[in-house]
């Protein structure tokens, strides 16, 4: 459905590791395994972090870059990957065994294995009670569509630890989760709009704050 409101924010810890071995340091021979093979095995250690269910926690692994040709080892690697979980203990816990993962790979190799932490945050969460969900979840039920809370590792988490209470209303739906195949349906946008002017006048119009 288009309508997704989102209260929680999930604790967050975003990362780059990168691979790079020097100029000289054999990646010209032919039998030269090159970078994938230290990152494969950086990822088959990430991999075999365990990930508890309860509290919801999860390692994505977005994206890795190496090499640009068929017949040459590349010389470069680069992984960027997320650690998210409701408890923010359970976040510190996986980025020191991602450290330990990183040290571990870079003593047994001639590379450089580097690790940079892009961003990090704290969870937290707006009741389901507080008004202004209750009333996001009166407009949607009015549109015809289904209330959907699940947690979050957007833009939200920049108001909420100012305890400026807020959610996220999705406009429309996907067609594909393939980032270069991914389109939006055009239909469900006026539905979707129709939700974003209604939840507007209700905040203007004092239904979306708490009574002290």
């Amino acid at each position: 459905e288009p309508a997704v409101p989102v209260e929680a924010r999930l604790g967050l810890l975003r990362g780059e590791i990168r691979i790079a071995f020097a100029e000289g340091q054999g990646w010209h021979r032919q039998n030269f395994p090159g970078a994938i093979v230290d990152m494969e095995s950086i990822l088959h250690r990430i991999l075999s972090i365990p990930v508890p269910q309860t509290p919801r926690t999860s390692i994505l692994l977005g994206s890795i870059t190496a090499g640009a040709t068929f017949n040459t080892a590349p010389s470069r690697a680069k992984l960027r990957f997320e650690a998210r979980s409701e408890d923010a203990d359970v976040v510190h816990r996986i980025e020191r065994q991602i450290d330990m993962v990183v040290q571990e790979v870079g003593a047994g190799t001639t590379a450089s294995v580097e690790i940079d932490k892009i961003g990090r945050r704290e969870p937290s969460a707006l009741p389901f009670s507080h008004p202004i969900v209750r009333v996001a979840q009166d407009v949607i039920n009015g549109l015809g569509l289904k209330m959907r809370i699940r947690p979050s590792a957007g833009l939200i988490s920049s108001i909420l630890p100012r305890n400026i209470p807020g959610l996220t209303l999705g406009l429309t739906e996907r067609e594909s989760s393939d980032e270069e195949r991914e389109t939006m349906k055009i239909e469900p946008v006026f539905k979707g709009l129709a939700q974003v002017i209604t939840l507007l006048k209700a905040i203007d119009d004092g239904l979306c704050y708490e009574q002290d």
